[in-house]
């Protein structure tokens, strides 16, 4: 006796493809969480080191942090991300995996820092000299650098957007989950959801002497 094999009716298959979308749809959104909270720990650990760098850099140059070049001296001095490269000795870390602006280089230095996607708060890494530590009462409550768009190249920037004292702006980038990962003058790095760190500026950026 020959045995038949049996094929999929089109009702059949139209039921198997419907189940498949269906579980499309519930995992795409679950990988794509996953994926925005991996690019979220990679740009607390980029912060990270950047804070090390600037404890060591404090360290190195009486406890004053880097200093803020004119926008006309960047391509000649730097600024703080010139400053901090050779205490981090990576490129990569000024780039948050989530920043979409293209990139602008820049010889700076001869160092290898093509872009940045962190703003400093300029009360702490100001026109030169760099603020001094002793001038900051609560190292662990002062913003250091935040997300922001810098434009997609190494330059200054005011941190209006978390920052000058009551003025907000698009320069912040919400590019985590609806919050930003802000460093503070201590070294350690916290996420905060877009309207806390707003309601809390003149706490992380209070107007220093």
């Amino acid at each position: 006796m020959v045995s038949r094999s049996r094929a999929f009716t089109l009702i059949e298959l139209l039921i198997v493809i419907t189940i498949l979308a269906i579980l499309a749809a519930l995992l795409f959104p679950a990988f794509a969480a996953a994926r925005g909270k991996a690019r979220s720990i990679k740009c607390t650990s980029n912060q990270k080191q950047l804070g090390i760098g600037s404890q060591m850099y404090l360290s190195d140059h009486d406890q004053c942090f880097p200093k803020r070049e004119n926008v006309s001296d960047w391509q000649t001095r730097g600024g703080w991300p010139v400053a901090l490269y050779p205490y981090v000795r990576n490129p990569h870390v000024y780039r948050c995996p989530s920043d979409q602006t293209p990139y602008a280089p820049a010889s700076l230095q001869g160092a290898a820092v093509e872009s940045v996607s962190y703003l400093p708060n300029h009360q702490v890494v100001r026109d030169p000299p760099g603020r001094h530590e002793a001038e900051i009462d609560d190292m662990s409550s002062v913003l250091l650098l935040v997300d922001a768009n810098t434009g997609g190249e190494v330059r200054n920037g005011d941190l209006n957007g978390v920052g000058t004292v009551g003025s907000v702006n698009e320069r912040v980038e919400v590019n985590h989950h609806g919050g930003l990962n802000i460093l503070f003058c201590d070294g350690h790095v916290k996420w905060l959801g877009y309207e806390t760190a707003v309601g809390r500026r003149n706490e992380f950026i209070p107007n220093l002497p």
